[in-house]
């Protein structure tokens, strides 16, 4: 699995714990990424398989690995420790909506957007609680 393999602090940003991935492993990870890269990370080789987290960019090619509570526990680490990282691609990441809109909700958003468009245009009418004349 593992596309890059380390060992680093556990440190914690705001009330986030992370681990900073530098520039030179993300680039083995995934060449010239710059959004949020989607990766499997196991952590102190916990779980057997592997987490899917998307690390977020810190804006100097290096990311930010944040380490949600759910692995922690299942890692058993804390900030502070020292923890051995796997990170890999996750080359089954699909972009977008990955489940179709529940016709009740496609429904619903396409009345909603007739109302905005309606006022926006400059027609009279009542949308989010106030009366529309000339588009405002």
């Amino acid at each position: 699995m593992p596309t890059a393999s380390f060992t680093a602090v556990i440190k914690i940003r705001g009330i986030n714990p992370f681990i900073l991935v530098s520039a030179s492993r993300a680039k083995a990870i995934k060449p010239s990424w710059r959004k949020p890269l989607p990766v499997l990370v196991r952590i102190n080789g916990k779980p057997d398989r592997a987490w899917r987290i998307n690390m977020m960019p810190v804006g100097n090619g290096s990311f930010y690995l944040y380490l949600r509570g759910d692995v922690r526990k299942a890692s058993g680490t804390t900030v502070g420790d020292r923890v051995r990282v796997e990170i890999a691609f996750d080359a089954s990441y699909r972009n977008g909506p990955q489940d179709r809109k529940p016709p009740w909700f496609k429904q619903a958003l396409s009345e909603n957007l007739s109302k905005v468009l309606h006022v926006l245009s400059g027609e009279t009418g009542r949308f989010m609680a106030r009366a529309w004349k000339n588009g405002s």
